[in-house]
């Protein structure tokens, strides 16, 4: 007697969508911001996307990851909440909120930049 392991392959085709929350002057500022956050890899995780024919949910952070997936904006789609009051804290809150996830905070990172720097501020005392 032996034990196996049998692989068991699924091909799933799935259309996931979900919304993203931004604040923007016009709907086509809107589209491109979520595109820019797309294209950075900056959109959050978090986001929750539903498949409308099974209803299976599945974050973003998983959703990315899968081989061959194309990421879109759906223009179509776009809306204004109109039943909230924008303010401009709202709008600052969220400027400074995307432009967190812009900048690298991780320890190694900065340890690499400054030992980066540090290496050019030794080559320029050298050279002088």
């Amino acid at each position: 007697m032996n034990r196996y392991f049998v692989p068991v392959y699924a091909d799933v085709r799935m259309t996931m969508t979900g919304e993203v929350e931004v604040y923007a002057p016009s709907e086509p500022q809107a589209v491109a911001k979520v595109q820019d956050q797309i294209d950075a890899d900056i959109l959050s995780d978090d986001l929750e996307m539903e498949d409308a024919w099974s209803g299976s949910m599945l974050r973003y952070e998983l959703v990315k990851h899968i081989d061959g997936v194309n990421i879109e904006v759906d223009t179509a789609g776009v809306h204004v909440d109109d039943l909230d009051e924008v303010t401009a804290e709202d709008v600052l809150r969220a400027d400074v909120d995307e432009l967190e996830l812009l900048i690298s905070w991780d320890a190694d990172s900065l340890a690499k930049q400054k030992a980066f720097l540090e290496t050019l501020i030794e080559s320029g005392s050298a050279a002088a």
